[in-house]
């Protein structure tokens, strides 16, 4: 009778144990038998293949069966762990990655894989082990028996829940801000604490209880409720370029205090329009709602980076000028890519330069559309899989702080955010000391810590209180920016940012209510006077060709008739003199000459003057006081020459121009309303009848501004800051 054979995956367990050193026996699940037969020894993993032996022919037993090891792999591997990455999107098909364990040679290997490639073992294989680990060809399909191998001998492997974002996001039941270092969460016993962990029980777990932490792993930060696996941990891992968002402990009582004397000298350390701008991006980029830019404009060495990443400290006090997370010089993909997973945090991105050919000045402003466009519209680019699968959009989602040595380009653009000149000498280079000290030694990054906790208490309370208030805020601001709504929601959202940092500080004990009414009114009437200062004329399309009209008034090139001809503006007029619409003076003088006998000299005696005004360039319209007649073609023509020698285009032609200026209702008469509609109109001018685009010369010389109104949000008066504060009562014991 022959005898029992010993179970061939039972054989494998000991060479596998010995050769990958200081690893357990490899795990096996009891009862499972797989469908196939593998092991492993010291030279590799192998098949086992049956082959039938032929029975005698006096034996009426069934014939036996004899087992060939078939040789798979020169080298083993385990999978020792995989993870389960959640980026925060809220799709549920989350990636997985595979860590690794291999050897061949008596060398050791750890390493990642995603789960998608695991069977595509000549990727991983030659990327990872290298040249002495092949996969034998020995019999057909011999990758996926391979791959199969070392998935049954790895066993159940640990399981870890890896979050690779910053920001909110929701673990055991309440709130919680991510970073490198965990996460904060409500300071609510029970719940989850500040250092990342989560008390399921009433004790605390540590770290790396029950799994093998690497050490670029922080600490377990808790599951999502609703998931139905159990994974064994729970962990942050950021990209490289974000591991150093990594926040410290809450500050409370005088060192709270301290820190927001801190942020104060920090704001006062530049003009208050740059301060107040980037506090309130930093602060609103926590309370979600709109996303935006501030763009600081300083030539070389004027301490733009310098000042932007004593901001970018308030989130890791780690990161300063030498430590800036992004730079202008990554593709538009990558950054894209990274504001998505720097959810809810400021990123500063440095250094926005448009030098060499006009192409390269094109392209690198492209980028910056493409990536600020994709930030305000909260839509990544669409892409498809390779099977045609719609993949879900990435949309960057953290405030942007750019250090550039000129503004972005676009109307649209310029409108959603702040362009802001940065000047060296409005640094006080003194306090600039003091904050780097501050900033090395954690306190903004404190200050921000304890906003978190505070949101992460009452986040729900804060997100109501947050979205009415955003819409008084804008449509304060539409009042004092008419027309410009896309820049009135701007100060509104920083506004916002600002209005919560200080209500915090007034609740927290660190700000006075005698002070509290003063800073948020200085802060508004900042942002409302940064927001009417912006320079959008040149990247709006009609204010454009109307300032290259009066360039080419002023240059020579271009100017307008009178109703019937000749200049159009007499001496003394109120408008401006003729020089200014394309006419110069010129003067005569008839001159007499007399030759004195007695003293042999010579005497000039002028008898008669003539002057009178020249037309200079092309004549591209008529004017009659205050109205201008402008011939469409020839004035355009104008235009685009103007246009082109600053490198900049007329996007018009003699259509879309009367178009635009009918919508705008820039047009004083029109035959719009006839059967024909036309936007221009048929006058009596200059012998005929041409037709004209009428507009009013304001257009082109626009009057003197008058000084902006200032719109004062916050009174003094006890009731007023009550209806700032009615959200936020009782929510501090």
């Amino acid at each position: 009778m022959p005898q029992k054979r010993e179970s061939s995956r039972a054989r494998s367990d000991e060479p596998v144990a010995r050769t990958i050193k200081g690893n357990p026996s490899v795990p096996r699940d009891a009862g499972i038998k797989p469908p196939m037969d593998y092991g492993a020894g010291e030279s590799g993993f192998y098949f086992l293949k049956k082959v039938p032996r032929p029975a005698s022919k006096d034996s009426r037993t069934a014939p036996l069966r004899d087992e060939i090891k078939i040789q798979l792999t020169n080298f083993l591997a385990l999978i020792r762990e995989q993870r389960i990455i959640d980026d925060g999107d809220s799709d549920d098909r989350l990636r997985r990655e595979y860590i690794i364990e291999a050897s061949t040679t008596g060398a050791a290997y750890r390493f990642t894989v995603p789960a998608d490639q695991f069977h595509d073992l000549r990727r991983w294989v030659d990327t990872f082990v290298g040249a002495p680990a092949t996969v034998l060809p020995t019999i057909p399909n011999h990758l996926d028996h391979a791959a199969a191998a070392i998935k049954l001998l790895s066993g159940t492997p640990a399981t870890s829940y890896v979050r690779t974002h910053t920001g909110w996001t929701e673990t055991a039941g309440a709130r919680g801000f991510l970073h490198q270092g965990g996460m904060i969460g409500p300071t609510i016993p029970g719940r989850v604490f500040v250092d990342g962990s989560v008390d399921h029980t009433g004790d605390r777990p540590t770290a790396t209880e029950g799994t093998d932490m690497p050490s670029d792993w922080s600490g377990p930060i808790g599951p999502d409720s609703g998931r139905s696996y159990s994974p064994i941990s729970y962990r942050t891992l950021l990209p490289k370029a974000l591991q150093k968002f990594d926040l410290p402990g809450p500050l409370a009582g005088n060192d709270l205090k301290l820190g927001f004397e801190a942020v104060f000298e920090l704001v006062n350390a530049a003009s208050p329009t740059v301060g107040f701008s980037l506090l309130g991006s930093c602060f609103s980029a926590p309370l979600g709602g709109r996303k935006t830019y501030v763009n600081l404009i300083g030539g070389t060495d004027s301490g733009k980076s310098i000042y932007a990443g004593l901001y970018q400290s308030f989130y890791g006090s780690k990161m300063d000028s030498k430590y800036i997370p992004a730079n202008w010089g990554s593709t538009a993909n990558y950054l894209e890519r990274l504001l998505y997973l720097a959810k809810d945090v400021m990123v500063v991105i440095d250094d926005f330069l448009t030098k060499g050919s006009l192409n390269d000045v094109q392209r690198q402003q492209s980028k910056a559309d493409q990536v600020l466009r994709a930030l305000f519209n909260n839509t990544g680019r669409g892409r498809a899989q390779g099977d045609g699968e719609i993949r879900d959009d990435k949309p960057p989602r953290a405030n942007v702080v750019s250090t550039a040595e000129l503004p972005f380009n676009g109307l649209s653009i310029k409108n959603r955010g702040f362009n802001l000149d940065f000047l060296r000498k409005d640094l006080d280079w003194g306090a600039i000391t003091n904050c780097q000290e501050n900033a090395r030694n954690g306190v903004f990054a404190g200050v921000m810590s304890s906003f978190l906790g505070y949101l992460a208490d009452h986040y729900d309370q804060v997100q109501t209180w947050r979205r009415s208030r955003e819409e008084v805020l804008e449509n304060y601001a539409r009042v004092e920016l008419p027309g410009r709504g896309r820049a009135a929601g701007v100060v509104a959202s920083l506004s916002i940012g600002i209005e919560a940092f200080l209500i915090y500080g007034h609740l927290a004990g660190a700000i006075s209510g005698e002070d509290l009414p003063e800073y948020l009114d200085l802060a508004w009437s900042v942002l409302i006077e940064t927001a009417q200062a912006q320079d959008v004329e040149q990247d709006d399309p009609v204010e454009f060709f109307f300032t290259c009209l009066q360039t080419a008034f002023v240059s020579g090139r271009a100017h307008l008739k009178g109703p019937e001809g000749g200049c159009p503006i007499r001496e003394g007029d109120w408008l401006n003199n003729p020089d200014a619409w394309g006419w110069h003076r010129w003067s005569t003088e008839d001159q007499v000459k007399t030759f004195d006998e007695v003293d042999a000299s010579v005497t000039t005696r002028t008898v008669a003057v003539t002057s009178g005004w020249r037309p200079k360039g092309e004549a591209i319209g008529w004017m009659d006081g205050t109205t201008l007649y402008l011939h469409p073609a020839a004035s355009l023509r104008a235009a685009k020459a103007i246009a082109r020698g600053l490198d900049a285009t007329v996007d018009f032609n003699a259509w879309t121009l009367g178009k635009t200026l009918y919508e705008r209702g820039l047009l004083l008469r029109d035959e719009t309303k006839r059967k024909r509609k036309r936007y221009t109109a048929r006058e009596n001018l200059g012998g005929g009848r041409p037709a004209v685009l009428i507009v009013g010369c304001s257009n082109v010389m626009p009057p003197q501004a008058e000084n902006p109104s200032q719109c004062r949000m916050y009174d003094c008066e006890e009731n007023e800051i009550a209806e700032v504060l009615k959200h936020f009562e009782g929510l501090i014991a």
